[in-house]
């Protein structure tokens, strides 16, 4: 019994050590990661084609997929934390998939194909979004400093700036989806520009400084625009 409990102990050392660096080799057959404690990645580049993350509270501290671009990645957790030098996330043509509340420290950039945040995202730091086809944002956005999209289609399922205003905002997609949720963008004191088809699936407000909308504004529900400065409507408003 106690050799094997010696023998699982230094397992568990091995396994959390791997993590602690931040590097996870590939292995055949082995590609769900599920380890029941603190996450810390803080001194390599990149995971090699780690598939599921899955930790109380997982930390990121450098740059993902700078040297050798990630595959599909999954990222759960309590808490998911981009801190330091995490200033990249990139795993282009492969999904990327956050289930737990996402925390910035850091300015970052996440580069993907369909790229979901399934809870909150929240910190005063910019964030940028480049999926070439889905970005979803399931849950709240807060504290943003700055938000910056390029997606093929971009949607919102909940409200922007509801807890803490966000800064600047730029989303440029071929269609723009406000669900579910999202009834409240307030970026109040801050530009913003929406660059695509917006389609309304519910009752919406946006607050602002400038707000610009370069293409159409769709959808049988109630649009309510605030802006302190100019609100710019460059092309038609339909059903609304």
């Amino acid at each position: 019994y106690h050799i094997l409990y010696m023998i699982y102990l230094i397992l568990e050392i091995e396994i959390y050590s791997i993590c602690t660096y931040g590097f996870i080799k590939e292995k055949t057959g082995f590609t769900l990661y599920t380890i029941k404690k603190h996450l810390d990645f803080g001194n390599k580049n990149n995971i090699s084609v780690g598939k599921i993350i899955d930790g109380t509270n997982v930390t990121f501290k450098n740059t993902l997929g700078k040297n050798k671009e990630l595959g599909t990645v999954t990222v759960k957790g309590n808490s998911i934390t981009f801190a330091q030098g995490c200033i990249e996330v990139t795993s282009t043509g492969f999904d990327q998939t956050y289930t737990g509340p996402v925390f910035l420290n850091e300015n970052c950039i996440f580069t993907g194909k369909n790229i979901t945040f399934k809870n909150a995202v929240s910190g005063a730091k910019d964030l940028t979004v480049k999926g070439s086809e889905t970005t979803t944002f399931e849950n709240t956005l807060n504290s943003l400093t700055k938000l910056a999209v390029e997606s093929k289609k971009t949607v919102f399922k909940n409200k922007l700036g509801n807890t803490g205003v966000l800064g600047p905002v730029s989303v440029v997609s071929d269609m723009i989806s406000f669900e579910e949720g999202c009834t409240l963008v307030d970026s109040t004191g801050s530009e913003e520009s929406w660059n695509g088809p917006v389609v309304l699936k519910v009752n919406c407000t946006f607050k602002g400084s400038d707000i610009t909308f370069e293409s159409t504004v769709d959808g049988t529900y109630d649009f309510t625009v605030q802006a302190s400065g100019t609100s710019l409507f460059r092309k038609r408003m339909d059903d609304l």
